[in-house]
């Protein structure tokens, strides 16, 4: 619940910092489906969460409405979440929970530091991309298996991290890896330092 409690107040700290960050979460239930109050009462207070009911049998109608909220609670960001693949006769509930963010880098990427460079597709083969560049006072910390460095907005305490695997492609193992508890380990013991960091400029 303190986890819980963290995110609600992030929430709305964003109102008076220089960024935007809204979390929101529903569930879509099917009509008439007995639930508990108790379990009602704990997604509205300790979740903010709000209950909704559906007719998943009607199924394009509930598409439109599930795609519906996730339009608006990301301000148009992700539009079709889910498909007609995703509800069957058994579906009865749908857990959502959506997060938008919106901030200033505490210092711009300048297009002039723009570069070609090799990007890896494979093991053995790369190829030019567009990378941006900044030389910026940077959140970082390093072990055998990886590297991450947490470029900072504007606001003073929201950072993005980049993580890096120390071996090429070996990302799936460090996503297995990285635990809640180890990446919040990882935050604790980031370390303030001037680094040139570089980013593709299309993560699409």
């Amino acid at each position: 619940l303190a986890y819980t409690s963290n995110l609600q107040q992030t929430n709305t700290a964003g109102e008076k910092q220089k960024y935007a960050l809204e979390i929101a979460n529903r569930i879509f239930l099917q009509r008439q489906f007995p639930v508990k109050r108790t379990f009602v009462r704990l997604i509205q207070s300790n979740h903010r969460g709000q209950l909704q009911g559906i007719d998943f049998r009607q199924k394009a109608a509930a598409i439109r409405t599930v795609n519906g909220w996730v339009s608006n609670q990301t301000h148009g960001k992700i539009k079709d979440l889910i498909s007609a693949s995703n509800i069957n006769s058994n579906t009865v509930l749908m857990l959502l929970n959506a997060i938008y963010f919106k901030g200033t880098w505490k210092k711009q990427f300048n297009s002039s530091d723009t570069k070609e460079k090799p990007f890896y597709v494979t093991a053995n083969q790369s190829i030019q991309v567009k990378m941006m560049s900044t030389k910026n006072s940077v959140l970082s910390y390093s072990d055998d298996k990886l590297r991450m460095v947490g470029l900072p907005y504007e606001g003073g305490n929201v950072h993005m991290f980049l993580v890096l695997p120390r071996k090429r492609f070996s990302l799936a193992a460090v996503e297995k890896s990285l635990t809640g508890k180890k990446l919040l380990e990882n935050f604790a013991h980031s370390k303030e330092l001037e680094l040139r960091v570089f980013a593709k400029q299309s993560f699409s």
